[in-house]
């Protein structure tokens, strides 16, 4: 992520859509969330990560911070990477991440390509892809194209319970061969802050591609330097 990748979210309208009225309220929805995420200058949370790498899924849970424009810590505290340490500011360091491991063998800091073989081991995504910002411009982009096709699928699902806070579920349908990044998209937004605190994601054959979702969201905490250092 660089910066978020807005398309006038608060105009796209819903008119062609086959399902107009549940369109409108899931753009509805979305654009709150755009509009809730301008005003966050810093995070933190839990973040929960569920992926299909190789055949394979992937649980892990780790602490996350971010802070605008993009500089990211994450300490992984459950899952194959458990205690390792990672900081990516970009722009600086040469746009390498810095690892650690802090366990009783954390000896020395490491740099690593986000997009390097050893860095994307076990991962879909680079640390360049985490975080709230990153699920809310992705989306810009599939939303858009669905906005001009009027092709996709919404459907308002209810309120739902994520780590504890309310949250409204919207899942699109993405038609296939269409260059959308999957088929079925779960979005829930907190009720209390509009932000996104899950997204879940299926292919074409409803096969489970990832999830991710935040515990513990924390916006505006002050974040400073010795956030992002290990």
């Amino acid at each position: 992520m660089r910066r978020i990748i807005i398309f006038l979210c608060v105009t796209l309208g819903a008119a062609g859509f086959a399902n107009a009225e549940e369109a409108a309220k899931g753009l509805e929805f979305f654009s709150k969330a755009v509009s809730a995420f301008e005003k966050v200058d810093d995070y933190t949370c839990s973040f929960h990560k569920k992926e299909m790498v190789n055949g394979e899924i992937i649980f892990s849970k780790s602490e996350l911070k971010v802070k605008k424009p993009f500089s990211v810590f994450y300490k992984e505290s459950e899952g194959p990477n458990k205690d390792i340490a990672c900081v990516y500011i970009d722009g600086q360091n040469d746009n390498k991440m810095a690892t650690r491991n802090t366990g009783v063998l954390g000896l020395m800091t490491v740099n690593l390509d986000p997009d390097g073989f050893v860095a994307m081991k076990g991962n879909r995504h680079p640390i360049t892809h985490i975080g709230i910002g990153y699920i809310l411009s992705s989306a810009s982009k599939d939303i858009a194209v669905a906005r001009k096709n009027k092709d996709a699928v919404f459907t308002y699902e209810g309120i739902s319970e994520i780590h504890g806070r309310k949250a409204h579920q919207i899942k699109t349908v993405y038609p296939e061969n269409k260059g959308y990044y999957a088929h079925i998209v779960q979005l829930w937004y907190d009720d209390e802050t509009s932000l996104p605190l899950k997204i879940s994601m299926f292919d074409w054959k409803k096969e489970f591609i990832e999830e991710y979702s935040y515990e513990n969201l924390k916006i505006n905490v002050g974040l400073t330097e010795k956030d992002f250092s290990i």
